[in-house]
């Protein structure tokens, strides 16, 4: 079977083959992804004292995507010097490294790293076996992965399912209590700005964070960022919550407040002033 048999539903498609994405790859999320992730590794790498580091991402998708137009795009506006090294090749060769595989290589700057990986999609996780510091975990459902987690077990983990603002509560009771020992990355599509409904469950959710993160006594902290997902009128915010021990949160706190105003602005500017109504 051809690899990138795959599509994402974009606008007025109906033709459907192979695995199905609700999202574009590459799409402003993905580059918040990108820019906490290269951060965040980049900090743990350092902390790691040269190590090997283990890495977790049990909600992988493919390795990389083919890039499309409008990815390609964005990709060409972005001038996160963060990023930038990590994906350069890659764009070049018109494919996009997944969130999973920028982390390795942010890892792999500095030191020896290896990444556990796992996906629902056969053909996504297939992709990854190309990859020698890569192993396929075998597991019905990546939330098994974070429940067999032990301390120590991995220095990062991304927790990026579809859809987590739509099925958290989970997910957040898994992924808290890890922050404790190690810097964990969450993604979640806000969609609050589409109604009450919306903006009172993702009200739930920050309460239920505020409360796992009190139940752990102090032993996990977290920040939060966001951005708009167009430049007008946004319906939704992309949204990154870094969970990890206090020292690693607040070491990290400026650079990643620097690099979500940065993207935001970068995504923001077409929006902000338009000449006349075209």
């Amino acid at each position: 079977m051809d690899s990138d048999n795959w599509h994402w539903r974009s606008r007025g498609a109906t033709a459907r083959s192979g695995p199905g994405l609700l999202y574009e790859p590459g799409n402003w999320g993905d580059l918040l992804k990108a820019a906490w992730t290269a951060r965040v590794v980049a900090a743990v790498r350092d902390a790691a004292g040269g190590r090997e580091l283990v890495l977790l991402d049990p909600f992988a998708g493919r390795a990389s995507w083919p890039l499309s137009a409008s990815a390609r795009e964005r990709m060409a506006r972005v001038r996160d010097v963060e990023i930038l090294p990590l994906v350069e090749a890659d764009v070049t060769a018109g494919r996009l490294p997944s969130s999973g595989a920028l982390a390795l290589r942010a890892a792999r700057r500095g030191g020896d790293a290896l990444i556990r990986v796992f996906d629902v999609e056969p053909e996504f996780t297939a992709t990854w076996r190309a990859e020698p510091a890569a192993t396929v975990l075998d597991l019905a459902d990546g939330r098994d992965a974070l429940r067999a987690l032990e301390a120590g077990a991995a220095d990062f983990v991304l927790v990026d399912p579809y859809d987590l603002f739509d099925d958290w509560r989970e997910l957040l009771d898994l992924s808290v209590p890890l922050g404790a020992g190690r810097a964990v990355l969450l993604y979640l599509y806000n969609k609050s700005p589409r109604g009450d409904g919306h903006a009172q469950y993702y009200g739930a959710f920050r309460r239920a964070l505020r409360e796992a993160l009190a139940s752990i006594g102090g032993a996990a902290d977290a920040i939060i960022g966001r951005v708009p997902s167009d430049a007008r009128l946004p319906r939704a915010y992309h949204e990154v919550v870094l969970l990890g021990p206090p020292s690693l949160v607040d070491r990290l706190r400026d650079a990643l407040r620097r690099a979500t105003i940065d993207l935001a602005l970068t995504i923001g500017e077409p929006g902000l002033f338009e000449e006349g109504a075209r």
